[in-house]
């Protein structure tokens, strides 16, 4: 029994000694690791140098890449004259297009103005009956601005009888009334005595009223009288206003005194502004049609 005690010792020692033996077989693995990690990465470093250096050639010089402009033997190598023509080649197909595209704006315009047409023709018609009478016509007027735009016809037409839109211009037979007035205070004038005091300055221009009054009347029953006094002068120019021939008239009355001329002053400023707005009805009558004809 004693002997057999030993014999246990001895083999339960080795069996605690032996536990080391893998531990130290197992360190060599992480030096190798390590070594080989190194070695790939100076292997990636030398790869990565080596593409960037090949990139800076390649942008320094494009003949070395005929991946990008093709070898020079190559059938696909791009050259400059190739890309000047391409160039040149949309150049022209973008000038073909801006052509293209001024022809059609041209043509909406011109289109556009022909649709308006029939609007203008209407309204110069409407200016045209509104200068006849004695009405503001600011509104025709405007309106046919705005349709003509910059039509050189149209803005003389315009400028001629602006000044008025706002007052009018008296009608002819406007005018013929109002000769009544103007003639009536020519020819008191002409009769009125160069009375002293209040009492007899109002009884001479009651009396030189009463006056002319009676000359005007006689003239009608018996005819104008002859000469180149004042009353005959403003019978003649009365005739003349009868009949619509202002101009007339105006000459007649030209060759009175200055002071009695004075007095159909404003008269003759309206008869010519009437006779200029007759010119532009004429000239709207040339223009509705020369208008008209540009209608298909």
């Amino acid at each position: 029994m004693a002997s057999e005690t030993p014999v246990e010792t001895i083999e339960a020692a080795p069996k605690v000694e032996a536990a080391p033996a893998p531990a130290a077989h197992a360190s060599p693995a992480p030096d190798r690791v390590a070594s080989a990690g190194s070695g790939n990465g100076g292997v990636a470093m030398a790869g990565l140098f080596a593409g960037v250096i090949g990139i800076v050639l390649a942008l320094t010089y494009p003949q070395w890449t005929p991946i990008v402009y093709g070898s020079t033997g190559s059938s696909n190598r791009v050259t400059a004259d190739q890309v000047r023509s391409e160039l040149k080649g949309e150049i022209a197909a973008l000038k073909a297009t801006v052509s293209a595209m001024t022809e059609q704006q041209v043509a909406l315009e011109q289109a556009i103005r022909t649709a308006k047409l029939p609007g203008i023709l209407m309204v110069a018609e409407d200016l045209r009956v509104a200068l006849a009478d004695s009405k503001p016509y600011a509104g025709p007027l405007n309106l046919f601005r705005a349709l003509t735009g910059g039509d050189e016809a149209a803005g003389r037409i315009i400028a001629s009888i602006e000044a008025r839109a706002e007052v009018g211009v008296p009608s002819i037979s406007d005018l013929q009334d109002r000769f009544d007035d103007a003639a009536h205070a020519i020819l008191t004038a002409e009769q009125r005595p160069q009375a002293q005091g209040d009492l007899a300055s109002q009884v001479s221009e009651t009396m030189a009223s009463l006056t002319a009054a009676t000359m005007r009347l006689r003239w009608r029953l018996d005819g104008a009288p002859t000469g180149d006094g004042v009353p005959a002068v403003v019978a003649r120019a009365e005739q003349s206003v009868g009949k619509g021939e202002f101009q007339t008239a105006i000459d007649t009355l030209s060759v009175l005194p200055a002071d009695r001329a004075a007095l159909a002053a404003s008269w003759i400023e309206l008869v010519r502004a009437r006779l200029a707005a007759e010119t532009v009805r004429e000239e709207l009558d040339s223009y509705i049609i020369v208008t008209a004809s540009r209608i298909q």
